[in-house]
């Protein structure tokens, strides 16, 4: 079977990457994987880059990002042969592989990791409404989808009622790894000024809604004096919140770490992991946190009430809700005895996700691919 992906990361190009690793599993499902990747002329990637034996990585080398769609139809068109297309989401990629169904007479499945049918996401700039739109469409001409969470599959049935499957496989997790992880170093040892350390690894993009988590660590600094707050990541609004918290009078009890490799050591010594995003589609950073025996406040989004489940194992809370927030992340500093149940009860979401080997989760990979 010969399968066609259009996609948009650009790390499958690297050695080494975690992404080049994740294709070469799926690769190994099919006879032939090929991928088409939206990226610029500008981005320097070779024309085409043999992954491994039977997988291949096609850049659309593009003018501009308005060209991706037309660019990806046209590199789609010259592929005889192919059974299958899949596309990274039912946007700009969706789009594309929309058109090939058309084009080469074969079947179509559509993935989902966001959920965007959100509010926050569909009025989250002009080009999310747009996508919200395109989706309507895209998501009509599917034979199969494939969604991360059970939140996106009930949103999908509500508002499409959508008569294709739609298989539900979250991101695999290695939850017995993580678990078993030592952490190389401890935060409070790093950072020996704070008491406390309060943890959040995302993508510095707008919508994570750091300025909202900024604001909330200040309202906690006036009475936790001692209280670190460390940010891991990077992105588009870095600058502008590293010059906020200054503003804020914040930076001495602030860090941001940009992106590291050993995110497992921050984890496992950090005291909460705090998440204030608008919407996810399921929220790795979170289960990951959880696992490592890092209490989780989050907002109410992607895995938030299926897997995590408030005051039971992790804090949640609507999104923007400053009140919630406080008090949740106050009684996990003030309230030892329940911060001990919170931290005991996210250690055993190990158990509830740790039960299938990698080679059955690529197999449900590809069932859910192929509609079964």
């Amino acid at each position: 079977m010969k399968v066609l992906s259009i996609g948009t990361d650009r790390k499958i190009f690297e050695e080494g990457s975690s992404v080049r690793q994740r294709v070469i599993d799926y690769s190994s499902l099919f006879n032939e994987y090929y991928i088409i990747v939206y990226s610029l002329k500008s981005h320097n990637l070779p024309k085409i880059k043999q992954i491994n034996h039977n997988t291949w990585a096609i850049p659309t080398n593009s003018n501009s990002r308005l060209d991706y769609i037309k660019d990806a139809i046209e590199i789609g068109k010259q592929m005889a042969g192919i059974d299958w297309i899949t596309t990274q989401d039912p946007f700009e990629t969706g789009w594309a592989g929309m058109k090939l169904k058309s084009e080469l007479g074969v079947k179509f499945n559509v993935q989902i990791h966001t959920d965007f049918i959100n509010r926050h996401f569909r009025f989250h700039g002009i080009l999310n409404f747009i996508r919200t739109f395109m989706a309507g469409i895209v998501l009509k001409k599917a034979d199969s989808v494939r969604v991360v969470s059970q939140r996106i599959k009930n949103s999908l049935v509500k508002k499409y009622k959508l008569m294709v499957p739609i298989n539900v496989l979250p991101i695999f997790v290695e939850a017995k790894k993580v678990q078993s992880a030592h952490p190389a170093f401890d935060l409070h040892k790093k950072y020996p000024a704070f008491k406390k350390i309060i943890l959040t690894a995302t993508r510095i993009e707008p919508e994570k809604d750091l300025d909202f988590s900024l604001e909330i660590f200040q309202k906690l600094l006036k009475k936790h004096k001692r209280l670190g707050y460390v940010i891991v990541g990077d992105g588009s609004e870095r600058n502008r919140l590293e010059a906020k918290a200054k503003a804020l009078r914040i930076d001495k009890n602030v860090v941001f770490a940009g992106w590291q490799d050993d995110l497992i050591s921050y984890l496992k010594t950090a005291d909460i992991y705090l998440s204030t995003s608008r919407y996810e589609g399921y929220g790795l950073s979170l289960i990951e946190a959880s696992i490592s025996g890092t209490p989780v406040v989050t907002t109410d989004v992607g895995v938030a009430g299926d897997i995590l489940m408030n005051k039971i194992n992790s804090m949640i809370c609507p999104v923007g809700d400053e009140r919630c927030f406080l008090e949740s992340i106050e009684r996990l500093i003030d309230d030892k005895d329940f911060y001990n149940l919170i931290k005991k009860n996210a250690e055993n979401i190990a158990k509830k996700i740790a039960s299938g080997s990698k080679a059955k989760y690529l197999q449900d990979y590809k069932k859910s691919i192929l509609g079964k």
